[in-house]
């Protein structure tokens, strides 16, 4: 017989699902067992034996099958295995520039699911939102950076490209979002023309960051870092691209880095992240600012650069790139994942047999060189942009047609289908906040899977009109197949018709004849 549990602990802030199962064996067999060292605690074996504890175990199966069966929604599923073969009459044939994949004829924005993994990462309600949006600018291009004290997203406009408002002689620019306006709702974020420049405006205030000459069409950003935004800028005309440390409070003061490589310009930097675990900074560095009309011809191979401020050395890691666009790490800091945009060639056009290719590296822990290089995923839309990973180490990328996600493993399992071109995203506490050129859009979802939902199920559990009834039972009159929390989601109506309905009289028919056996699974949530 099995059960699904719960074990709360505030203290360490983890949840841990135990699938249990109660097996009823002899007294001789349980006392040779009883001189084995199960790792059973008296407490957990209290917990078990409680009324309360196994009525909360039968509430929180409902709950947890509820929750990672149930699809945000809107959420449309594809099956690769639908798809696979379309056939000789097959009339909507695409190309990396044409409309994204949507075979269901969805109208966007949407979530599509390729793997039911890719529920775990939205949750039961994730919902998608416009927050602020101009036809005719560009604002919200690239260099996300969020400050959770401050709860501000900083971004910065498009760099030359079409309707970036920018070029030769105009630099672009850098603005912020309050996250907290947008919770609750104080203001639609819009866009007006001021005299000289765009501004963002909330409520009627300004929210364009006013920076210093020395920061020339910003790309890139991460942060905070000693609590300064870090950017990277692309340079604008004979002016060079750097490294720029920027205050996030005003008057915004900002300090340049590094901005050459031991007397050569750079070509026009694009992104930069920090290496977990350390201040080291990885930067890439294309040839966009020459493409798109703003810089120089290129005097350096595309590649990507370590930079360590606190030595001053620059030395390159990764090189053979079109264009290394977005760089991150995982959350251990022993792997990199670098973007090639290579198909997107500026002025030249669009190559369709150029990368569109998410490279992931090995890190050499002594030299922190970027080794064993290899495809990680290749893309069916646009160009995979900016790229950021989650705790669980799925990884996330602006492309042609919205968010693609791909699991660790470089399996495509959903995304936030937007039909728009997508450059980056950012987490935030309020959700996943995704630029997209002249539109802003949150997505409020659950990162961790179902632990918020089974907090709000523990904490409400206890005061049920059931719980405290009865007094003790043996064990749950189920019948759970298989001793892991999917097969008990598959099973979610069986529990609910079943299971529930013969709780009371099971629990007074109980005996306490026969002892048990006590084996359990468990795997465990931070939250």
């Amino acid at each position: 017989m099995q059960y699904v549990m719960l074990c709360w602990d505030r203290k360490d802030h983890r949840i841990t699902i135990k699938t249990i199962i109660l097996v009823k064996v002899g007294p001789s067999i349980i006392a040779e067992i009883r001189k084995q060292d199960l790792g059973s605690s008296s407490s957990e074996s209290t917990m078990i034996r409680s009324a309360v504890g196994v009525i909360l175990a039968v509430i929180l199966a409902v709950t947890v099958a509820s929750y990672m069966t149930v699809s945000p929604p809107g959420a449309v599923y594809i099956d690769p295995l639908l798809y696979n073969v379309v056939g000789a009459n097959y009339t909507k044939w695409r190309n990396s520039s044409a409309i994204g994949f949507n075979p269901t004829n969805t109208a966007p924005p949407f979530i599509q699911v390729f793997d039911r993994s890719f529920l775990d990462v939205t949750g039961p309600s994730a919902t998608i939102r416009k927050i602020a949006s101009n036809p005719d600018f560009a604002f919200a291009h690239e260099a996300p950076i969020y400050v959770e004290d401050l709860n501000l997203v900083f971004f910065a406009s498009n760099a030359g490209g079409a309707l970036g408002y920018s070029g030769w002689h105009n630099n672009s620019v850098v603005g912020m979002i309050n996250m907290t306006e947008v919770d609750t709702g104080a203001g639609f974020y819009g866009w007006r023309l001021g005299r000289s420049a765009w501004s963002l405006m909330l409520n009627r205030h300004d929210f364009q960051l006013n920076l210093s000459d020395n920061v020339q069409m910003v790309n890139g950003g991460t942060g905070p870092y000693k609590g300064d935004l870090l950017f990277v800028t692309s340079g604008r005309a004979l002016l060079p691209p750097s490294i720029v440390r920027v205050n996030p409070n005003p008057p915004y003061n900002t300090t340049v880095i590094l901005d050459n490589f031991l007397g050569r310009q750079f070509n026009s930097l694009n992104d930069i992240k920090i290496l977990p675990g350390t201040n080291i900074m990885f930067f890439t560095d294309p040839a966009y600012g020459w493409l798109n009309g703003f810089r120089p011809e290129p005097m350096l191979p595309s590649q990507v650069y370590r930079f360590d401020p606190s030595t001053g050395q620059v030395r390159v890691v990764a090189d053979q790139f079109v264009h290394p666009n977005g760089i991150a790490f995982a959350p251990n800091g022993k792997t990199a994942f670098i973007t090639d945009t290579g198909v997107l060639g500026g002025f030249l056009g669009t190559n369709q047999t150029f990368p569109a290719t998410i490279y992931q590296f090995d890190i050499d822990p002594t030299t922190q060189s970027f080794t064993n290089r290899r495809v990680f995923a290749y893309i069916d839309s646009g160009a995979p942009d900016g790229i950021q990973l989650d705790t669980k180490g799925n990884v996330y990328s602006g492309c042609g047609d919205g968010i693609n996600v791909w699991n660790g493993e470089g399996t495509l399992i959903g995304k936030f289908y937007l039909n728009s071109t997508t450059a980056e995203l950012i987490f935030t506490k309020s959700g996943l906040v995704i630029l997209e050129e002249t539109a802003m859009t949150i997505v409020q979802l659950n990162p961790e899977g179902p632990a918020q939902c089974l907090v709000r199920a523990l904490e409400w559990a206890p005061f049920h009109p059931s719980v405290g009834r009865f007094e003790y039972f043996e064990y749950l009159p189920t019948e759970i197949r298989e001793p892991n929390i999917g097969d008990i989601c598959g099973q979610a109506e069986e529990v609910r018709n079943r299971i529930v309905p013969q709780l009371a009289v099971q629990m007074h028919t109980n005996s306490r004849a026969s002892e048990t056996l006590q084996v359990t699974y468990m795997f465990t949530i931070p939250y």
